[in-house]
């Protein structure tokens, strides 16, 4: 009873739409953008940033979006599900980042990265590197 007292509404979660989907996994991939957009920081701790000065392009987003919830939406996990998805992108994002045979070093040079659609599975690659403020 000292506990049901204190309740006052109930929320129940309702599954999210096919579309709906799409839309989280988009706000996580924006997010996944912003964070390796981030320069390099080889300084140990919490500043520390080894993935970095990347510029994630989306091709076909909508599709990248709604494959991404195909694969990974759990009704009972809800928008955790989809984090999960675009822990996938990260990962081979990554991957993509460790296969170009250099030291890891502070600098301006931006690499872009092309998350697209490849026979129905999502893919990453590199595309290129340039200078800070080239677009």
């Amino acid at each position: 009873s000292p506990i049901t007292g204190r309740i006052s509404a109930f929320i129940p979660f309702l599954p999210f739409s096919p579309g709906e989907q799409a839309v989280i996994v988009h706000k996580y991939l924006l997010e996944l953008g912003q964070q390796v957009r981030s320069r390099i920081s080889l300084s140990p701790g919490r500043k520390e940033q080894l993935l970095g000065n990347v510029r994630l392009r989306i091709r076909r987003d909508a599709s990248v979006c709604r494959i991404l919830a195909e694969s990974e939406y759990h009704i009972d996990l809800g928008a955790r599900s989809l984090i999960t998805a675009v822990k996938s992108v990260e990962a081979l994002l990554v991957a993509a980042y460790l296969e170009v045979d250099e030291e890891i070093t502070e600098s301006d040079r931006v690499i872009d990265f092309v998350v697209d659609i490849n026979g129905g599975e999502v893919v990453a690659n590199m595309v290129q590197a340039t200078e800070k403020g080239e677009n």
